[in-house]
């Protein structure tokens, strides 16, 4: 199957979630990630801000557990201008603006390069047991990871299971290091 029938066959399947269930495999989600992943000397953490309307990953519940556990890590969230990203520390709500597609953007704040973040936690729809990602098919993260040092830890966040079948990528395409599911910490060294 190509990404394209790939991403849309398994956004589908995320969207078909009932409310009860999206936020339990949330609940899992994050409780298998701070179980399995160090977050101790992470100085800068990447992280998406979750398009509800797609059923994305709740990072809320991560932003205030890391702002809680750990306070010496400053979170980054994400800003599209044109085809890429451009990267801030995360302030507070009020800082939060929606952008033309309802994803909460910083409307201000201090940016912060690629090249100083340590860990990624990557948005997608589906990904395979090899670390190949499906996203929403414009190449923002692709872009981005391939600015951000080769030891920076990506992980890719999924309420789907991993897929057995591979996922065809390209030359462009920038694979995880783990991927983190409601059951499943995968890595991919």
């Amino acid at each position: 199957m190509n990404k394209s029938a790939l991403r849309k066959k398994h956004l589908e399947q995320r969207l078909a979630m009932s409310s009860e269930e999206h936020k339990q495999l949330n609940q899992q989600l994050v409780d298998m990630l701070f179980k399995s992943i160090d977050l101790s000397d992470v100085k800068y953490l990447h992280i998406f801000l979750p398009i509800e309307k797609f059923k994305e990953v709740d990072t809320w519940q991560i932003i205030d557990r890391i702002k809680r556990d750990f306070p010496q890590t400053k979170l980054v969230i994400p800003k599209v201008i044109g085809d890429n990203l451009e990267h801030y520390i995360y302030q507070g709500k009020k800082q939060l603006a929606l952008d033309k597609w309802g994803i909460p953007e910083p409307s201000s704040g201090e940016q912060v390069r690629p090249d100083l973040i340590d860990l990624i936690l990557i948005p997608l729809v589906i990904a395979d047991f090899q670390g190949n990602r499906i996203g929403y098919g414009k190449g923002y993260y692709d872009r981005f990871l391939s600015q951000c040092r080769s030891n920076a830890k990506r992980i890719g966040l999924s309420l789907l299971p991993l897929l057995e079948e591979s996922i065809y990528s390209e030359v462009t395409d920038v694979k995880l290091d783990w991927c983190v599911t409601p059951t499943t910490l995968k890595s991919f060294f």
